[in-house]
């Protein structure tokens, strides 16, 4: 069977690590390498000159159909049908948005729906909710990466039920071998870590808030906070509030985030809003000691592997801080808890999900795949 991998809609050009880029180069090269299905990655021209990952998933073994601007312009501005564009028994959509694909079916991953979470998101993209909603619906299947993104696709979107298949993501085991640090913090001065930058949903003002009273409190660690900021949200509006011993990184490596996971005290993650929540299971999978908020997707994901906390409780959160720098027991019961919960997700199993889905949205039988 061979899928078009639908990545025209993608736009992260910078380069620095997201969920949505991690989802991408896990899953795509284990779906490639599951032998039975073909996958052609449609991108565009300036994606191409752009991006690197496209070019790392080529060398995977991946193929790759590059628009040409007639095609792009065809696709973008005269509402061409996707699959006049491509042939493929099914188009595969990852990155929260399907365009149109007339009689090929498609699906559509949903990894949230800050489209109707966040006001200002429709405005930047120049949709509309209701022509975003018909995209969705016209669908053969739709993916949720979570229970909770599942039922906020069948409240947003109206959905059927059964058209909406839950398939957590996965969670890749530590890199082998020892990250350098990032030049900031090559001394052993221990701290907590941050994520997030100056992304509203991410929270870090509570994280800074917090902070404040740990430090009001007599702790001693630092906080590093890691992030950039994002749109017109500033990182330079949250340190403003900020006590002395905070350490702001715009921007991380790979493998100084690696790093920063594995010898943080505890990362401290109050985002309010996660339709599966990447960064924590990370800091898990890594035997860090999670802080994270008990809202949306994350009590599903991360189960008793982390300690939950009202995202808007300032206090709460210097607590627990506070808990993790004195006790090193409870902060090593925590870090063993999160590994254990993070062996519960596998982008093996997370790719066979996917491939079976495939098979039954084309109409196709494993034998004739």
């Amino acid at each position: 069977m061979k899928v078009a991998v639908d990545l025209t809609s993608y736009h992260n050009y910078t380069g620095r690590p997201t969920g949505h880029m991690r989802y991408l180069t896990e899953l795509l090269p284990r779906l490639r390498a599951a032998g039975n299905v073909t996958l052609e990655l449609v991108v565009t021209r300036h994606q191409w000159a752009r991006m690197d990952f496209p070019h790392e998933l080529e060398a995977a073994g991946c193929g790759v159909r590059v628009l040409g601007r007639f095609r792009q312009v065809a696709l973008n501005r005269l509402g061409a049908r996707l699959d006049s564009l491509v042939d493929a028994s099914l188009i595969f959509a990852p990155v929260n948005y399907a365009r149109p694909a007339g009689h090929t079916p498609v699906v559509c991953v949903i990894h949230d729906l800050l489209p109707y979470t966040e006001p200002d998101y429709f405005a930047y993209r120049k949709q509309s909710p209701a022509r975003y909603r018909r995209r969705m619906r016209s669908c053969a299947r739709l993916v949720a990466i979570s229970e909770f993104t599942a039922r906020q696709a069948r409240e947003y979107l109206d959905v059927d039920p059964d058209r909406v298949a839950v398939i957590p993501n996965g969670v890749s085991p530590p890199p082998a071998g020892a990250a350098a640090p990032p030049a900031a913090l090559r001394d052993s001065e221990p701290f907590f870590l941050a994520l997030g930058g100056a992304e509203p949903r991410k929270n870090a003002a509570t994280a800074v808030a917090a902070y404040r009273i740990y430090r009001d409190r007599g702790g001693t660690h630092r906080l590093v906070l890691v992030g950039s900021d994002h749109g017109g949200h500033r990182v330079a509006d949250i340190l403003a509030a900020a006590p002395d011993g905070v350490v702001s990184m715009r921007r991380v490596s790979e493998g100084e985030l690696d790093w920063l996971y594995r010898n943080a005290v505890a990362l401290v993650f109050p985002s309010r809003h996660e339709g599966f929540g990447f960064p924590p299971l990370e800091a898990m999978a890594r035997g860090c000691a999670t802080l994270a908020a008990d809202c949306t997707a994350l009590p599903e994901v991360l189960g008793d592997g982390a300690e939950l906390i009202d995202p808007d409780d300032p206090k709460a959160w210097a607590g627990a801080m506070q808990r993790c720098a004195a006790d090193a027991a409870y902060r090593a019961d925590l870090g063993r808890r999160g590994l254990e919960r993070s062996r519960l997700f596998s982008w093996d199993r997370t790719a066979g999900r996917y491939l079976a889905l495939f098979r039954d949205a084309a109409g196709a039988t494993e034998d004739s795949v």
